[in-house]
């Protein structure tokens, strides 16, 4: 005796087994996938009379201002730049072994307003502390560490030093060696 088997049932049958064999819940809040360094080995340090692979120039011109001095270059760079008459503090650094978790710990413990973002496929966060001037650094994972741009409006309670910032940090991760 042969048996005739229809296939819309074998179709509905497996599909049956299929969902009650894989459905399960699971609980927890979901949460943004952590992106992962694109480049993990790459150094962002003072390098060649560059400080975050920018050369004074480019700084200049990204930030806007008529002139540019340098007066610290090293770990931690410092310039002093100016618009018109207006000046200008910004501070670049690389913590080669830092983390974006202990940079916004320490932000968020100094009073800045905490901003997230992902700049250039890399995690980074702003934080905006108007203390002696509009103030704002755009730090972001990078290499083995974190780098950071830190923008100060000297003496002016307005503005927007983040958007210079960002765009400094922006640049530093789009520049090749």
């Amino acid at each position: 005796m042969r048996w005739r088997v229809n296939p819309i049932a074998v179709v509905a049958v497996t599909a049956v087994v299929t969902v009650a064999g894989c459905s399960q819940t699971v609980s927890g809040t979901a949460r943004r996938g952590q992106l992962a360094v694109p480049d993990p080995h790459r150094s962002y340090g003072y390098v060649d009379d560059r400080c975050g692979l920018l050369v004074d120039g480019s700084i200049q011109q990204t930030v806007g201002a008529d002139h540019i001095v340098r007066p610290y270059s090293g770990a931690v760079c410092q310039y002093v730049l100016s618009r018109g008459s207006a000046i200008v503090d910004v501070t670049f650094s690389w913590y080669e072994t830092g983390t974006l978790d202990r940079e916004r710990a320490l932000a968020t413990e100094r009073g800045a307003t905490i901003t997230e973002k992902v700049v250039e496929r890399h995690q980074a966060f702003l934080a905006r502390r108007d203390t002696t001037g509009a103030a704002c650094s755009a730090t972001a994972a990078a290499g083995t560490g974190v780098l950071s741009w830190w923008v100060q409006y000297r003496g002016q309670p307005s503005g927007d030093p983040c958007k210079d910032a960002e765009k400094l940090l922006t640049a530093t991760l789009q520049s090749d060696m």
